[in-house]
């Protein structure tokens, strides 16, 4: 069954009084939501922290879920906008930022093709983790676009309802994050 089908079944049962409902909510979407976090936050305990804040939140707002957006994108909207909030809060109070690479999964799935030798796949390996190490080094909202487009697979419409922004604002921003990206790798 379509997943966007099987979110909008969940929803109309939990909206129905079915709390067994939100717990399938849950299990469906906790590990990618978790994963954004990671990358965006670089801490799986701060990750799994406002993972869990997310679905607190989602639980008292699922009644506003309007379906404008997937309920992924719309739970991963929530998350961003925690994730911020704890960036911001993390920062005034002096607390910085981890700097741990752990929970960042590399990018091979999308470079990797399976009729490789090995010599190309060590090249492969070499440019993955200096791609991953570069993007660690790029501002928050470049690793946030990057990540929602080649780690999500997200589609310019769901990247600009999660960013609250129009797509050729989106557009843009990729263009200036694979742009910085770039300077980076070659630099």
């Amino acid at each position: 069954m379509d997943p966007a089908l099987d979110d909008q079944l969940l929803v109309r049962r939990f909206l129905g009084g079915d709390e067994a409902a939100f717990a399938e909510i849950i299990q469906a979407h906790h590990p990618r939501i978790r994963n954004a976090l990671c990358k965006i936050l670089r801490d799986r305990q701060d990750a799994e922290e406002v993972a869990q804040d997310v679905f607190i939140r989602a639980h008292r707002g699922l009644v506003r879920f309007r379906g404008d957006c997937s309920l992924g994108t719309w739970l991963y909207r929530i998350a961003v906008n925690l994730a911020r909030n704890r960036y911001w809060y993390c920062r005034r109070r002096g607390a910085g930022q981890h700097d741990s690479i752990e929970g960042i999964p590399g990018m091979a799935d999308t470079l990797r093709d399976p009729g490789v030798d090995v010599h190309r796949d060590i090249e492969i390996a070499e440019v993955e983790t200096r791609a991953v190490a570069t993007l660690e080094h790029l501002r928050r909202n470049h690793r946030e676009i990057l990540t929602m487009r080649w780690e999500r697979h997200m589609s310019y419409d769901e990247i600009a309802a999660a960013m609250g922004c129009g797509i050729g604002t989106v557009k843009s921003r990729l263009n200036r994050a694979r742009a910085n990206l770039e300077r980076r790798l070659a630099a």
